[in-house]
Formats: C-alpha cells, sequence, structure tokens
C-alpha cells in the first residue's frame, strides 16, 4: 500500500536553485511600482540605480545597475556600466563578472565580452571551492557552494558555507531565501524562520514576506508579517510577478483557516504573473475548489514549472506524463525527496513497479528512512515478489508509532504476508491497518486498505475473497482519469 501521490500539506517555502536560473525566473528583481499610465518606463528603481552609476561610477553602483538592468529586461540602460566591471574594476568577483557578460550579449554587444567570460560554464563543487578560496568576500559564490554541498548530501558543509554568506551578506534575498530553504532541509524550520524576522529586509520585501508566512506555520509560529503582505498586495502598486508568491502562501494560510473565498482571490492575483513556484501551490489547491486555479495558457507555456506541470497531469490523469515531468523536476530540485515521492507513488498507482522501485531508491539515497519512501519502496518490491527484500526495509521504520505512514507500513505487512502464503497473518495486518486509518479519521485510506485486502484474498483465491472485494467495492472511490482505483488519500490540507 502507498501513501497518496497528492502532498497534502505542499507550502510556499522558497525554491533553491543556482543564481543563474533565480535571475532567469526574474526572483531577485527590484521591488517596484506599476506606472499609473501603464506606458513604457523605466522603473524607479533602476532610474535612482542609473542616477547614481552616472554621478558616482564606482564598482558597487555598477554591479547594482548591472543586476536591476537584467531581472527588469533594460539591457541596454546598463551596457556601459557592464563594460566598465569587466574592464575597469579588477576587484568584482566572478559572480558579478559572468552577470555582466550576460548583460551585454542580451544587449546584442557579443563583441564587448572578453573571450574568458563568454559562455563561462556552471562550476561543479570544485569549482565552487576554488571561487570561494580567490573571492572570500563574494556571498552569492559561497551559497552556490552550499547548494553543491546540500546535493552531495555534505550538509554539515553545506550549513558552514551558508553561515559565511549570511555574515557577508544578511539582508540579500537570495542569500536568505536559499538559506531558509536550507535549514528546512536540515529540520531547524524555527532557524529558518529566524533568519526572515530578523533579517531588516524582510518587512518591506514580498519575495521574504512570503517565505516567512510560509516557514512560520512550518515552525509551529504565527507569521509576523501577515498583515504587511496582505496590505501589499490589496495596494495593487507592485509588478504582479514580485508579489505571486506571497499571494500564494496567503491564500495557502486563508484556504487553512477556512476561508475558502479569501483564498480563491489570493490564488487567482497568484497567477497573473506567476513563477513556478506559484503554479505549484495553486495546482496543489485547486482540487479543494472544484474549479481551475490556473489558466491553461500559463501551465503551457511556464517554462521552469516541472512540478506544476506533474501536479496538473496527475489531475488530469495523465499519469504516464507525471514520470516524465518528476524527473525534470528531480533535476531543477536535486536536494528535494518531493519529486522522488510523487514519481513513486504514481509509478505504483499504474502498476509499473520497477520505475516505482527506482524513483523511491533514489530518493532514499537523499533521506535514508524517508516514511513515504520506504513504503513506497517496500509496496514496490512485494509486488515484484521480492519480498525478502520488502522485509528488510520496512522493518528500517518504527512500528510503534501510531501516525499514518506507520499503518501504510503495517498494510505492507500484510501484503509481504499474503505473497508469502500466510494468508491469516496478511489478513491481520490489513485489518489492524484499518482500525488505524479509522481511528486517525481517514477514510480515503481505510477505502485503499479494503481494496488492497481485496486484491491479495483474489490472488490467493481465498474463500472469503468475493465477500471482501464486495465490502471493498462500496467505498472505493473513481481516480481522477474516471477509473475505480484505490487511491491513498485523498486532495485536501491533510
Amino acid at each position: 500500500m502507498i501513501t497518496s501521490a497528492w502532498n497534502t500539506k505542499r507550502r510556499m517555502v522558497p525554491r533553491w536553485r543556482s543564481l543563474s536560473a533565480t535571475l532567469r525566473s526574474k526572483e531577485l528583481s527590484a521591488v517596484s511600482k506599476v506606472p499609473v499610465d501603464g506606458g513604457e518606463h523605466i522603473s524607479p528603481e533602476l532610474k535612482r540605480r542609473l542616477e547614481r552609476w552616472r554621478f558616482g561610477p564606482a564598482l558597487q553602483t555598477a554591479a547594482e545597475l548591472v543586476e536591476t538592468a537584467i531581472v527588469e529586461k533594460q539591457e541596454f540602460e546598463a551596457v556601459d556600466a557592464a563594460r566598465a566591471l569587466l574592464s575597469n574594476f579588477d576587484s568584482a568577483t566572478p559572480s558579478i563578472k559572468r552577470q555582466a557578460a550576460e548583460l551585454l550579449v542580451r544587449a546584442k554587444h557579443p563583441e564587448k565580452v572578453p573571450t574568458v567570460w563568454i559562455r563561462t560554464p556552471d562550476l561543479d563543487l570544485k569549482g565552487w571551492r576554488q571561487r570561494t578560496r580567490l573571492y572570500p568576500h563574494d556571498p552569492l559564490a559561497w551559497v552556490e557552494l552550499a547548494l553543491h554541498y546540500v546535493i552531495e548530501r555534505e550538509e554539515d558543509k553545506a550549513a558552514r558555507c551558508m553561515r559565511v554568506a549570511l555574515q557577508l551578506a544578511p539582508d540579500n534575498r537570495h542569500v536568505l531565501r536559499s538559506a531558509s530553504r536550507l535549514f528546512l532541509h536540515l529540520n531547524e524550520p524555527q532557524h529558518a524562520h529566524d533568519l526572515l524576522v530578523r533579517s531588516a529586509a524582510t518587512k518591506r520585501d514580498p519575495w521574504l514576506i512570503s517565505a516567512e508566512i510560509a516557514i512560520a506555520e512550518l515552525a509551529a509560529r504565527g507569521p509576523r508579517f501577515y498583515k504587511q503582505g496582505v496590505a501589499m498586495i490589496h495596494d495593487g502598486g507592485i509588478f504582479p510577478h514580485q508579489t505571486s508568491e506571497l499571494a500564494g502562501s496567503v491564500g495557502t494560510a486563508e484556504l487553512i483557516g477556512g476561508n475558502r473565498q479569501k483564498a480563491k482571490k489570493m490564488f487567482r492575483h497568484s497567477m497573473i504573473d506567476p513563477n513556478g513556484n506559484a503554479l505549484a501551490q495553486a495546482e496543489w489547491a485547486t482540487p479543494n475548489f472544484g474549479a481551475e486555479l490556473v489558466p491553461p495558457a500559463r501551465i503551457q507555456f511556464a517554462r521552469d514549472a516541472f512540478e506544476a506541470k506533474a501536479l496538473h497531469r496527475y489531475r488530469e490523469g495523465k499519469l504516464d506524463e507525471v514520470l516524465q515531468f518528476c524527473e525534470r523536476w528531480a533535476g531543477d530540485e536535486p536536494y528535494s525527496i518531493r519529486p522522488y515521492e510523487f514519481g513513486a507513488s504514481t509509478a505504483s498507482i499504474t502498476d509499473e513497479f520497477e520505475k516505482a522501485l527506482s524513483f523511491a531508491r533514489r530518493g532514499l539515497r537523499i533521506r535514508p528512512g524517508a516514511p513515504r519512501l520506504v513504503n513506497s519502496a517496500a509496496f514496490a518490491l512485494a509486488s515484484l515478489n521480492y519480498v525478502n527484500e520488502a522485509k528488510e526495509i520496512l522493518r528500517t521504520l518504527s512500528r510503534e508509532r501510531d501516525d499514518k505512514e506507520a499503518f501504510i507500513a503495517e498494510a505492507n505487512w500484510g501484503l509481504v504476508a499474503f505473497r508469502k502464503g500466510d494468508v491469516e497473518q496478511g489478513r491481520q495486518h490489513y485489518l489492524a491497518a484499518i482500525l488505524g486509518f479509522e481511528g486517525l479519521n481517514l477514510p480515503g485510506l481505510v477505502a485503499s486498505a479494503r481494496v488492497y485486502l481485496a486484491r491479495e484474498a483474489l490472488l490467493a483465491k481465498t474463500p472469503d475473497a468475493s465477500e471482501l472485494l464486495i465490502v471493498a467495492r462500496a467505498p472505493a472511490g473513481r481516480g481522477i482519469d474516471g477509473r475505480t482505483r484505490p487511491q491513498a488519500g485523498t486532495y485536501g490540507l491533510g
């Protein structure tokens, strides 16, 4: 038996990806106001940085102008500053020089980029270690190094690198969002929340307020900047892309609090100009409303929305496509187990047990002992009749816990017993799981456990198989593609 593929507790926590990917998604753009006339414009922030550069050409003013020009797609305004960074400022860090080179290429001046900076490839772990040695005061290089250490599962080293970045740039948006995501990954939600609350930048930055609201719940705290976030959205003066995640965080909080009308309005706002994270959150929330929140064009043409597309295809019943997007999702967030959990559960639903086992094993390399992945691996192994291997992995889970995953494991012990030929023991395990789910008020899991018990009884040709099938059919729901199938869990907030 498996947990539902649907993640019932998705929250709008920041995604942590490379600086180049984050820049492309426009998540680092300066917070700026929408012009009243709606016409072509240079944002007030870009105008301020242009003036600062023109009246005081220096490394800092040039770097700030180049960054803002890139994220606001006004590259031609910063050509001179980019050339100066590459030619006149030897102390500029590699990250700054790479941004300058990128701007010149976008502004159709590739001939002005020195050869050493043309198409600089992304660095690996060794490369970022060398960069931090050469440029120890570059906070963004330390963030990149931390990301590579997390991918390599050297989490203590990642934390040390991130602490250096925080010391160098305690109020930088990319540093703060990356750090909060890292400490969530390390199961330190209170520390992740503290970083955001203590920063002077958070209260005026919608991207940081969004993270603070989402992480506050995971830290079992009340959000500190909720009212400021709602006011930013209602003001209507900030570009919608910059409040897309914030609206998704507020919408999620309202949905959890039971105010579906406010929640729906917030999710609608988050879809005006969403990034991939906002799209995934709206896809997750859609089944709670009985209506589509995500405009079809948004999901179709989104570039960095592999998770959102996996959720969308799942709701459409196109489960073969779900697995493809889970693979790409895993490549986009290689430190996260969520794409592996979703892929393993989906593959099990379609009886693709080899694929389910592959997803589960890859996820377990990232987080050994993760309950959902253990259950997915055990279910796939037992379904493939590798019962001894299924028993071994199930033994890694505690059987004393009284929670959902523990009772799913109990059902999987029933599957193992049936496949070994011990029908009576298998029945007892399934019945214990059913009673556990009833005690937790999880009717969807009760229905699934009954279906799986009936399936194993039919395969074993037990005398009561037909009776068990009649009982199982009564509560069994229909899958999202219209076919009756065992669904472990239901949509909702979990």
